[in-house]
């Protein structure tokens, strides 16, 4: 099939063969030789009944099974396909090109553990193909699996000092595992082969922005946007290493531009919030944040951030409504929930926190997932709301649970503690406890001494995962 004829060449190989088969049909050869030129000529369907014939007379013709499955696939009639391959490699197991073909359709079907296991067989017989690899590389990023994906792609880069394609992958992977430096150093290569690639130049921007790099990022992000100017990806980030650098007015001219080339997102408008808010100008901030919820009112990172701020106000009514509603978005979300609570202990609304603290109950959670329940916070609240309430003995209980499983709680919750708790009673609680619960309240007037000053109502700072997740969301 590699090699190309003329119409005239085809139409004599066509009339050759049908010669031969009418004086032997069953000449799987000429079946074979015809259905080719058949598939010279685009002529798929005819092809698919001459290598039908061809493979039942001679059953063990390789070629023909293989070229089957090809003729198949190019009616997108993958089923069948498949099934030609699959014969291919029953009889010849070696056979790399099947197995390719193979891992290919079952990662357009989605089932990535079918194309893992024909990709590496492939790519076992015939280790230098950089289809093959880019292939499996491609499948491995579908898995989450990036490091390996990474490793790969380097197979390709270290064959082929000349190749960029498998580079900018290579930029790109390393930027999302985090090596900012190898993602530069890859960046770095592909503008030494020549080749100025504005996706390059923006994950170099990504990376030297993590790298607190703000100097350099502009100067990748600015290349990035002047090779893409109309790339909104690139808007958002060049206006986010604008204000990083404090050039406030940059920042929103960029942003300015990715809500036009985009005007229902509501990333822009999430980042002018951001901005505003971080210059303490909160009320411009809720209202930037309301335009990104207008525009999808279950925008997450906005629905947080404002929670936050009316809280900060001392708007609490607003702001327990806004985290009601991102519980409604998602029922998991443990630090809303823990807010909300917050907020009602605040409201002495102490029954309707209780009832908060009550965790969802999902039976085929995990134990990976069930140790990372904030459940000593939640106990802590539910001791402090139960003493609000006059239930002394039962708080007790609580606020032992929550010393057993963590007794870091207390000083994590300080500003809560100092909200709601009577320093003078505690005093008195104090002299009268005796045992755990007498440590239980030392930890309590530790926390007020104000040794510790972690609040669970503060917003997560911009370099502890959350803030990264969401840069990598708006990039993607």
């Amino acid at each position: 099939m590699g090699q190309k004829f003329s119409a005239e060449q085809i139409e004599q190989v066509i009339e050759a063969c049908r010669k031969a088969l009418s004086v032997d049909p069953k000449n799987g050869a000429a079946h074979h030789d015809l259905a080719v030129a058949l598939m010279q000529g685009h002529q798929f369907e005819q092809a698919v009944e001459h290598l039908r014939q061809a493979v039942q007379h001679d059953p063990k013709r390789i070629l023909s099974h293989y070229l089957l499955g090809v003729a198949y696939a190019e009616q997108n009639q993958l089923d069948d396909a498949i099934s030609a391959w699959k014969k291919v490699v029953e009889l010849d197991k070696r056979h790399a090109t099947a197995h390719y073909f193979l891992g290919k359709v079952y990662a357009m079907r989605g089932m990535l553990d079918g194309a893992l296991h024909h990709l590496r067989k492939a790519t076992a017989i015939e280790p230098d193909s950089s289809n093959f690899l880019y292939t499996l590389a491609e499948v491995y990023v579908l898995k989450g699996e990036l490091a390996k994906a990474q490793s790969e792609w380097q197979k390709v880069a270290e064959a082929n000092p000349q190749e960029v394609k498998a580079r900018v992958n290579l930029c790109a992977v390393s930027l999302d595992l985090g090596e900012y430096e190898n993602a530069l150093k890859y960046g770095q290569q592909i503008l030494e082969l020549g080749r100025d690639d504005a996706r390059a130049r923006f994950n170099m921007g990504l990376s030297s922005l993590c790298l607190g790099q703000l100097e350099q990022a502009l100067l990748h992000l600015q290349r990035a946007h002047e090779l893409e100017p109309k790339d909104f990806d690139i808007l958002m980030s060049l206006g986010e290493a604008y204000d990083r650098a404090d050039k406030p007015a940059p920042a929103f001219a960029a942003w300015q531009q990715a809500s036009e080339l985009n005007p229902e997102s509501p990333h822009p408008y999430f980042n002018f919030g951001q901005s505003l808010m971080r210059r303490e100008r909160l009320d411009e901030a809720l209202v930037e944040w309301d335009k990104a919820l207008r525009r999808d009112a279950a925008y997450l990172p906005a629905l947080l951030a404002k929670a936050n701020v009316l809280a900060q106000q001392g708007k609490l009514e607003a702001a327990g409504e806004t985290w009601r509603a991102i519980l409604q978005l998602d029922e998991n979300n443990h630090y809303a929930r823990l807010s909300l609570v917050g907020i009602l202990l605040r409201l002495e609304r102490f029954a309707e926190a209780l009832e908060m603290c009550e965790l969802p109950l999902h039976p085929d959670i995990s134990a990976e997932e069930s140790a990372k329940l904030p459940l000593a916070d939640f106990a802590l609240f539910k001791g402090l709301a139960l003493l609000s309430l006059g239930q002394k003995k039962q708080a007790e209980e609580m606020l032992l649970e929550a010393l057993r499983a963590d007794r870091k709680v207390f000083s994590r919750q300080a500003t809560r503690l100092g909200e709601l708790c009577d320093k003078d009673q505690l005093e008195v609680w104090y002299q009268q406890a005796a045992g755990p619960e007498k440590e239980v309240y030392e930890l309590v007037r530790e926390a007020l001494s104000g040794q510790v000053q972690v609040s669970t109502g503060s917003l997560p700072e911009r370099g502890n995962g959350f803030w990264a997740r969401l840069l990598s969301k708006l990039r993607h």
